[in-house]
């Protein structure tokens, strides 16, 4: 290899070129021998295979161009390092865009979490000065229960311990017992000569009723309304069952009236059969009608 680089240095470029010239002479001249071609089309040719000879002459003689193994092996190594470089720096580029992103990306989590923040209401604290003065101790009722007014509703004599425990019955009959039973003991006391007392259950009645009333609650005390409400009652459980008769008698007769229906329809059934088998018999010659 070394010899023909050699040889090839001492050659000289001009005689190559000369060489070069003649033969495109000899070609453009056997060109114009042919009839059935254009003077244009033979001079294109003839600049083409210039411009040819011209390139590979360049690409023969060019100062850079590699002679030995040793000079195209260095060759690539230097390209190989310049591709490298070239991926490299595509990477740092990807990495440095990946970290711009991310680092916008908390920007804007930050900035949402900020807006959040502004728009929620904000807890006022309020400093209270200690008084000097000693908290009021608890007040307990008679039944152990504390209580917050001056004022203890609950123990009041005309609120009953029954309105406070027990939900009052919606029964008219066992309200109209119950106004009964009071009633009786009211004029057993009055025989007894206990007027005082009277007074004074009626008193708490009166003010029981009145407190009810106020807090929305509907009071039947009243025993006309509620023997009113006993005969409406009455007279709906009587409506009721005699509808309920109705019905039941409606429902007794049409099951009846499909039974009766049913019978019929098999019965009609049975007949058709009968009459066809005989029919059949008479063709057979085997029935003789009027006989049977």
């Amino acid at each position: 290899m070394k010899l023909q680089n050699e040889k090839m240095n001492k050659l000289d470029k001009n005689s190559i070129r000369k060489n070069l010239l003649q033969e495109n002479k000899y070609i453009m001249n056997l060109w114009q021998r042919f009839p059935w071609q254009n003077s244009s089309d033979i001079k294109e040719a003839s600049i083409d295979i210039a411009i040819k000879t011209q390139r590979s002459a360049k690409l023969l003689f060019a100062p850079n161009r590699a002679h030995t193994l040793e000079e195209l092996q260095s060759k690539l190594e230097g390209i190989k390092g310049k591709s490298l470089q070239y991926k490299s720096k595509l990477k740092r580029k990807r990495l440095k865009n990946k970290i711009e992103k991310l680092k916008g990306k908390d920007k804007r989590k930050f900035k949402k979490t900020l807006t959040k923040v502004d728009k929620e209401p904000r807890e006022v604290k309020v400093e209270m000065k200690p008084t000097s003065s000693k908290p009021a101790k608890p007040v307990f009722n008679s039944e152990g229960k504390m209580v917050f007014s001056k004022f203890d509703f609950a123990e009041s004599p005309f609120i009953g311990n029954e309105t406070r425990n027990k939900k009052e019955t919606k029964d008219p009959h066992k309200l109209l017992r119950k106004i009964e039973k009071q009633k009786e003991k009211l004029k057993l006391l009055e025989e007894k000569g206990e007027v005082k007392k009277v007074d004074e259950i009626k008193e708490k009645q009166a003010w029981k009723t009145a407190f009810q009333k106020t807090a929305g609650i509907k009071v039947k005390d009243d025993p006309q309304l509620l023997q009113n409400t006993i005969k409406k009652k009455i007279q709906q459980k009587k409506k009721s069952r005699k509808a309920w008769k109705a019905r039941e008698s409606q429902v007794q007769k049409q099951m009846e009236e499909r039974q009766q229906k049913r019978q019929s329809n098999i019965d009609e059934h049975k007949r058709k059969k009968k009459s066809k088998k005989t029919q059949r018999l008479v063709k057979k010659g085997r029935l003789i009608p009027g006989l049977t």
